[in-house]
């Protein structure tokens, strides 16, 4: 198959990442990797408070909350509190309902939707200090890309979510390292959490678009943090859980290839964190350049929907299966949640109303005549000079009633490294998404603590704001 094999003197894949999340040292890391770190906590928390209502999330919460247990670690925005690994749950499955999380685009991941969740529940539960829990995230967001970057694309192509079936593996790294646990403690929770990865990609691109999606970042925490715990009472799981030969890349992956060798490339010198896609949009990433297109055009040429003939959705062919088809459900969504993942429907969307915002995936929305006229002249075209998945280009071509042909390509999504969001987006993304929910001056406060995690003794004071 050509894959690539750790060098076994050197250890095993689950070794050679245990040995990382032992020695991260958050004050050694370069400059601007902390910063990124904070900014991914505050998106994550903001985002969480949003979704508190949202359908799937509230069952998950009502049906968690019945388990009991002690109450460790309290739901974000709300006052139930929980069993850590029950939080983490509930908190992750919310980090992802509204598809508003950050993206690892290369690993195909959204790293902070897990990753977060896990490191403040355990930090919560654990009294653990803001430092500890950056260090935390940190590692987390690593292995979790890592493990990704291992078979960029390939889980997918199987049909495996792979934010979930990677996720695992990061939280359990989060989690232990709150734990304190030792470098063969570490293996041995990465090695249990293998055998718990698992996430459909049947479940938002079958024919029903379901709740078990964001389910999947919340599992992938809970079962993170339930394999930390295990191998610190002594669970003893496969040093070659990952590589071996009947391991996580052969069941996942196989028979395309992988190369292990992703694992520990420039490991703690080469940082993804910073490549991890703040979203600007509450959809899909895939689509955003091409919204970006759309509002571009509208901006620039003042179109109105009565004037436009043709619209043309400009993609990579490496989408078309996740965006642009089936062409029946992209163009005429049946749930919000649909919408959300219609290259067609959010470009008619942008270029109708000048924005993209929670509301416009909303089950009233998806129904508004207008917006149904104008999807009607809406198609796409794939482009293979694009590149992909190494960026999320995307583009618009429009054809106007009077003859005008209007075309713009995005070469990349707002938020990535070469088109970076400012502190201050997110701040104002944060402010946002809790407005209604938590009082002005409680989420300025909360604001400002969480850039500056470094200095709380414990988090559990901010997450009672």
């Amino acid at each position: 198959m050509g894959m690539y094999m750790i060098d076994a003197d050197a250890g095993t894949g689950t070794e050679r990442l245990a040995r990382f999340v032992v020695r991260l040292d958050v004050d050694q890391v370069p400059d601007g990797i902390l910063e990124s770190v904070k900014l991914r906590v505050l998106d994550i928390l903001g985002i969480c408070v949003a979704a508190a209502n949202v359908h799937g999330t509230r069952a998950v919460e009502d049906v968690v909350a019945s388990w009991g247990g002690p109450g460790e670690a309290r739901v974000i925005g709300g006052d139930l509190r929980l069993p850590w690994a029950a939080a983490a749950l509930v908190n992750g499955t919310r980090a992802h309902s509204l598809d508003f999380d950050d993206t690892h685009h290369a690993a195909r991941v959204h790293p902070s939707a897990v990753i977060v969740p896990t490191a403040m529940a355990a930090g919560e539960a654990l009294t653990s200090s803001g430092r500890d829990v950056l260090a935390a995230v940190l590692g987390g967001v690593e292995v979790m890309v890592r493990v990704g970057l291992a078979a960029p694309g390939r889980f997918h192509e199987r049909g495996f979510h792979a934010t979930s079936v990677c996720g695992v593996v990061g939280a359990a790294a989060a989690a232990s390292r709150l734990l304190g646990s030792d470098s063969a403690t570490i293996a041995t929770a990465l090695a249990i959490s293998a055998s718990t990865a698992s996430g459909l990609r049947e479940s938002y691109l079958g024919k029903e678009a379901t709740d078990t999606k964001a389910l999947h970042a919340g599992w992938a925490a809970h079962a993170g943090v339930a394999s930390a715990q295990l191998a610190a009472a002594g669970v003893v799981g496969p040093r070659t859980a990952l590589e071996g030969r009947f391991g996580f890349y052969r069941a996942y992956v196989s028979p395309d290839e992988w190369n292990l060798g992703a694992l520990d490339a420039g490991l703690g010198t080469t940082w993804y964190t910073p490549e991890v896609v703040f979203k600007l949009y509450p959809c899909g990433s895939l689509i955003h350049a091409s919204i970006d297109a759309a509002l571009s055009l509208r901006r620039e040429h003042g179109i109105r929907p009565d004037e436009i003939e043709e619209v043309a959705v400009i993609v990579p062919p490496g989408i078309v299966s996740t965006v642009c088809e089936p062409l029946e459900q992209k163009l005429r969504p049946g749930t919000g949640y649909q919408a959300k993942f219609s290259a067609q429907y959010s470009v008619a969307a942008a270029l109708l109303w000048g924005e993209v915002t929670e509301a416009t995936f909303s089950e009233e929305t998806i129904r508004e005549p207008t917006l149904r006229d104008l999807l009607s002249r809406v198609t796409y075209r794939t482009d293979p000079a694009l590149p992909f998945p190494e960026k999320y280009p995307g583009g618009v071509m429009i054809r106007t009633r009077d003859g005008r042909t209007l075309e713009v390509i995005v070469p990349n999504s707002p938020g990535s490294i070469d088109r970076p969001v400012e502190s201050r987006d997110l701040q104002e993304k944060f402010l946002g998404n809790v407005a209604g929910r938590i009082p002005l001056h409680l989420a300025r406060e909360v604001l400002a603590r969480l850039l500056a995690l470094e200095e709380e003794e414990t988090i559990g004071p901010i997450l009672a704001l």
